[in-house]
């Protein structure tokens, strides 16, 4: 799975927190430190999500299959908010 931004949505890592600022509405949507993990390691393996979730696990000591289930559900919010786009 590849995850993006749309293009007017910009993203920022503050204080272990992700913001994500859709431009078109003017609207932030703040994600927990958890969720800027997760983010992270997608963005430092943009074309492997399997790896996105080994370093979450390894980052936390979770089991890679509880990081895969909860990295899937935390990109289908940000894709239900209009915020990414993602191929699969």
């Amino acid at each position: 799975m590849r995850v993006r931004l749309r293009p007017d949505v910009s993203a920022v890592v503050t204080e272990g927190n992700l913001v994500l600022l859709a431009e078109a509405t003017g609207k932030l949507h703040q994600c927990n430190p958890t969720g800027a993990a997760i983010w992270q390691a997608l963005s430092d393996h943009p074309t492997d999500s399997d790896a996105a979730a080994a370093a979450v696990g390894e980052r936390f000591g979770v089991s890679v299959d509880r990081v895969r289930r909860d990295l899937v559900a935390f990109v289908e919010q940000l894709q239900r908010a209009g915020l990414v786009e993602v191929d699969r």
